[in-house]
């Protein structure tokens, strides 16, 4: 198996190169974990619906959080992070008597 170095660019059959470990390397996904992280964000702690939500997954380039590149991911949760929180608490009714 051939790797590539993500320093050099260089590609290699010992797995080893810049001081970084090729083989021990995975491919970047999103992972359930992710993908919550973004739902607690987007609807948890700014208070998105759903159609916000979905123009913000847009706005990235992506209609699923699960299709989301490792610079989506960052660019969705940078912009998310910059909206203001929802506040905390609602008004409860009161009882009518």
């Amino acid at each position: 198996m051939t790797y590539q170095c993500p320093r050099c660019r260089r590609t290699s059959d010992i797995g080893y190169c810049c001081g970084v470990d090729l083989a021990a390397m995975r491919e970047w996904r999103m992972t359930p974990e992710r993908v919550r992280a973004v739902h607690v964000l987007a609807r948890g702690c700014k208070g998105l619906d759903e159609e916000a939500y979905r123009l913000r997954l847009r706005a990235v380039g992506v209609e699923s959080s699960k299709q989301l590149s490792r610079v989506q991911f960052r660019q969705l949760m940078n912009a998310l992070q910059r909206l203001p929180d929802a506040p905390k608490y609602t008004a409860r009714k009161r009882n009518a008597a």
